[in-house]
């Protein structure tokens, strides 16, 4: 053979001095070792049609994932974060104070008495006592709430006129024989109570005015119980025990309530803003379905129709849709017991429910066209969820953060407070406001919808001007087809 051919046989090599048999190098044998060398492959690289996760974890996945646990922490972060402390801002609500009392009339009264009540009031009526003590930053009632003292001048209706207009939460008022009845006490048999009234409006907010009660019957009794211990640890105290009937001390200071459109069922409250969201709801369904399904048909018979007149057949098949869910939503309101309509009858709520739900159209519409029938729910979802919790219904933004009043910038705000005043006759004098805010919300949104809804459908027949129709260029993502 030649040397060529001597290399294609296969040689004995032996081993050299100092080299094993391990060492030894075997030409021929490169392939075995890489096969030795190879990892032994996995079930899902062997199978990869059987292992599906691996295909769905993909950064697109990854992207949607974090989307929805930012969506869903916006959620409870307005939810909890808005109505997470109320108690602690009771102390925020203003509540008035008005001291009639015109002080004691010693007539008849035994001069031991008269100096005993000269000594104890130091010459002052008991009612400017209480209003001072009420009034004083040193103590602890004055930070209890927020208390604006009207002139000693108003009268017990003029101080409620200002109650019913929303200027304050709650009013006290301290009788003009407020003294008189202190000093009753010094006969059993003629003794009045000794008390003052706490005048609030209900209807106005009925969880506000839960919190604001609970806060006052705590501070009140504590004022009460000081003021007694106060007065029978003085100088005069044994003197009082003597002269006075053994029950004052029992029942020492009271405060007496009185409500201004009262709420006779928790349920009818629950009504007044719940009927909104429900309202809301249904106006979500209605652009869902106008948006994404009437845009699926063909548009041969709405061809010679223009443009605009199309967009406002769209706009008026979803207010038919509203008109019937707001029928159905006052139904309960109307067929339940202890149901309210003090100051508009029922079909004065289902035309100012029907008209706010228009508000709720134009801003759902208006997201469906700038986002796509699909894209707009999420955000619509997340205004509705902020709107609940800003609109009053709940508790009012006074026991809220300060970022809570931007309820009032939308409608269910106006929408709430209107629903109220209907049912319970609370702040009726602000009617006219929620109306005109509401009808801002409805032509706001709704021309820019129907102005880029009217471009969006004339742009598309322009598309396809050639073919004389509509066909397959209608994309899913143009809210704005209908075919009336």
């Amino acid at each position: 053979m030649s040397n060529e051919g001597a290399t294609m046989e296969e040689k004995t090599v032996y081993p050299q001095h100092g080299e094993s048999n391990s060492q030894l190098h075997v030409p021929g044998s490169v392939e075995a070792e890489q096969s030795a060398k190879k990892p032994t492959r996995s079930f899902r690289q062997l199978f990869p049609q059987y292992v599906v996760l691996p295909h769905l974890i993909t950064n697109s996945f990854v992207l949607v994932g974090f989307i929805i646990f930012l969506v869903t922490l916006c959620y409870q972060w307005i939810y909890a974060g808005f109505l997470w402390n109320p108690l602690g801002r009771v102390s925020h609500l203003e509540v008035a104070l008005v001291n009639q009392d015109t002080g004691f009339n010693f007539n008849g009264v035994p001069t031991e008495v008269h100096q005993l009540m000269l000594g104890l009031f130091s010459g002052d009526s008991a009612g400017k006592l209480v209003s001072s003590t009420i009034m004083n930053p040193a103590l602890p009632l004055y930070h209890a709430l927020t208390w604006s003292a009207l002139p000693d001048s108003t009268t017990r209706e003029e101080a409620i006129e200002t109650l019913n207009h929303g200027d304050y939460w709650a009013l006290l008022y301290i009788p003009s024989n407020f003294s008189q009845n202190f000093l009753s006490a010094t006969n059993a048999a003629t003794r009045q109570s000794w008390e003052v009234e706490w005048i609030f409006d209900q209807g106005r907010n009925y969880n506000t005015q839960s919190f604001l009660r609970q806060a006052k019957n705590l501070a009140f009794d504590a004022f009460s119980s000081s003021l007694a211990k106060q007065f029978l640890t003085s100088k005069a105290g044994p003197m009082l025990t003597q002269a006075m009937d053994p029950m004052l001390w029992v029942d020492f200071l009271k405060v007496r309530e009185t409500v201004l459109h009262p709420v006779r069922a928790y349920g009818s409250n629950f009504a007044s803003y719940v009927a909104f969201v429900v309202s809301y709801i249904g106006c979500l369904l209605t652009v869902t379905i106008v948006s994404k399904f009437l845009r699926m048909r063909e548009v041969s018979r709405s061809w010679k129709f223009p443009a605009v007149r199309v967009v406002m057949a769209w706009g008026f098949l979803a207010a038919v849709l509203t008109l019937f869910q707001s029928i159905s939503i006052m139904i309960p309101s109307v067929s339940l017991a202890n149901n309210q309509f003090e100051w508009r009858n029922a079909g004065y709520a289902i035309a100012f429910v029907w008209y706010t739900s228009f508000a709720f159209l134009s801003i759902l519409f208006l997201m469906a066209i700038l986002l796509s029938a699909e894209g707009f729910q999420v955000p619509g979802t997340l205004l509705l969820v902020l709107q609940l919790t800003t609109s009053d219904g709940i508790i009012s933004n006074v026991l809220q953060p300060g970022l809570a009043k931007v309820g009032l910038a939308f409608p269910m705000y106006y929408g709430v407070r209107g629903l109220r005043s209907i049912f319970y006759g609370s702040l009726t004098h602000t009617m006219w406001i929620n109306w005109l805010v509401i009808t801002a919300w409805i032509v706001v949104p709704g021309l820019l919808s129907m102005i880029l809804a009217r471009y969006k459908l004339r742009r598309l027949r322009h598309e396809n001007n050639n073919n004389g129709k509509i066909g397959d260029i209608v994309a899913s993502e143009d809210p704005t087809y209908c075919s009336v």
